[in-house]
């Protein structure tokens, strides 16, 4: 797909490869400071909690989280591609976001919905006996897709097309700073099942707390 679309590009288009100056690549990287961080602080709650997780519970807890979490996980991969697949169309039309978001919180919450109700059975089909704990992981976890769905439909394809990036690094910053501190008591008092209440709370923090801001701010 890459030697295909350079083709269109280069060839059919007759785009032209053109060296950046020195100047433009230090202010683009200046300007995505915000988005950078942005992306990088969820790494607080998200990841951190398999690494404190596997501190406190061992091996046996984190696989059972991971595999609660697998099926969420291609979830969200599914929604991070209809997030980019709207942002150009978006960031021309910002008229359109009501439908967008529509759209996208109807398949989350179907996605949701449907791993909720299976889960006992998309565990019992793809792991063996001894994962069977793994089904209230993927209870809980089920619910963050409509969280992340909120994070991409008021976050990225709407403060950060509007121009208020450094407004939703502060929210993500707060919140992963807050999920973060809650890891330690969650994970240490309830292993596999702490970490996935406080990466599902943090990601339900964030994705309210994102949409709650764009309201003030279109009102």
């Amino acid at each position: 797909s890459g030697v295909i679309a350079f083709y269109y590009i280069l060839v059919k288009w007759q785009g032209k490869l053109l060296k950046p100056s020195l100047g433009n690549i230090v202010l683009t990287i200046r300007k995505s400071t915000d988005v950078f961080l942005n992306n990088l602080m969820p790494n607080l709650y998200n990841s951190f909690s398999m690494v404190l997780l596997g501190f406190f519970g061992g091996e046996v807890a984190n696989g059972k989280l991971d595999a609660g979490t697998k099926f969420v996980n291609i979830a969200q991969q599914f929604l991070s591609v209809l997030s980019r697949a709207f942002f150009p169309f978006l960031s021309r039309k910002l008229d359109k976001h009501q439908f967008y978001a529509r759209v996208n919180l109807a398949l989350s919450l179907c996605m949701s919905l449907l791993l909720f109700l299976f889960a006992p059975l998309i565990i019992d089909w793809f792991f063996t006996d001894e994962f069977v704990d793994s089904i209230i992981v993927l209870h809980i976890m089920s619910i963050s897709i409509v969280f992340l769905a909120l994070t991409n439909i008021y976050g990225t394809n709407y403060m950060i097309i509007a121009g208020y990036e450094r407004q939703l690094r502060n929210i993500t910053m707060v919140v992963s700073i807050i999920g973060f501190a809650l890891s330690f008591p969650l994970i240490y008092y309830w292993g596999f099942i702490g970490a996935a209440i406080t990466v599902t709370m943090t990601r339900g923090l964030l994705g309210f707390g994102i949409m709650f801001r764009v309201k003030t701010l279109k009102r």
